[in-house]
């Protein structure tokens, strides 16, 4: 088995290629590297209908796999992980780029610590060519490994690819979406399904439960963009909106929101 399979969903990206190219000839592809650990690299293409415009070089370093429509990056990840081999996953987008030094750190860290996963920082980049970090002080890191912050504040991790997992400990949903990652009606989906699966988890408590549907309805609100609306749920989940006013002051404002499926300032 290898250690890690690194999954790229890929839509319409023919100029994103390059970049991809770039990023994995820096280091696991280059052999003046001693890597550590084996990696493989599997293409989701979600775009069958649009021609890939892959060199020589990306087909025999690459796993091409082609989904047989447009069926979105959610099912983009999951078919691409029914051919990983390794024992760890690391979700790329197409515009993403990895320090793969530091991924090894994390491997390593993960190994040694005996967990289901890592979450690490990142970069957002804005259109401007500017970027912050997405985990800005220590607080908001530490806030990340706390269950409260899910129950209370909102998912932390901005995106799967964050995240070192082992593959074992994924859990498959089959359902297909659009392609956008940002899309409110997935975003809802996903939500409804993380409730779902904490209820069939024994032992799971039911206060906690009624705590999370009730953030995930008062998030929700605020992706709707209604004021009177925003208004409203603020005022009948006054602790939540107190615990996120403190957050955000605590941790700087949240250096992005979501507009039309992109980051952005």
């Amino acid at each position: 088995m290898l250690d890690i399979s690194i999954i790229i969903p890929f839509y319409k990206g023919n100029n994103y290629l390059k970049q991809i190219e770039d990023n994995l000839k820096q280091f696991i592809f280059n052999s003046k590297i001693q890597n550590k650990f084996q990696f493989e690299v599997i293409i989701v293409n979600d775009s069958p209908n649009v021609e890939m415009k892959i060199n020589e070089w990306m087909r025999q370093n690459v796993q091409i796999i082609n989904n047989e429509i447009n069926s979105g990056i959610h099912f983009s990840r999951v078919h691409g992980l029914k051919y990983a081999k390794g024992k760890f996953i690391q979700f790329m987008d197409q515009d993403d780029s990895i320090d793969f030094e530091k991924l090894e750190l994390s491997l390593a860290s993960v190994i040694d610590s005996n967990v289901d996963v890592i979450v690490n920082n990142g970069k957002l980049e804005f259109f401007d060519g500017t970027s912050t970090e997405i985990y800005s002080n220590l607080n908001y890191k530490k806030s990340v490994l706390k269950e409260s912050s899910y129950l209370n504040i909102r998912d932390l991790i901005v995106s799967p690819g964050q995240c070192l997992i082992n593959k074992s400990s994924i859990y498959f949903h089959s359902n297909s979406g659009e392609n956008l990652s940002l899309d409110i009606s997935n975003w809802k989906e996903s939500l409804a399904d993380l409730e779902r699966i904490l209820a069939m988890t024994p032992g799971y408590p039911q206060n906690k439960l009624r705590k999370l549907h009730r953030l995930n309805l008062y998030k929700l609100a605020f992706a709707e963009h209604n004021s009177k609306k925003k208004l409203t749920m603020s005022v009948k989940n006054f602790d939540l909106f107190i615990i996120n006013v403190v957050f955000r002051i605590s941790n700087g404002s949240s250096p992005f929101k979501i507009k039309g499926g992109e980051y952005t300032k």
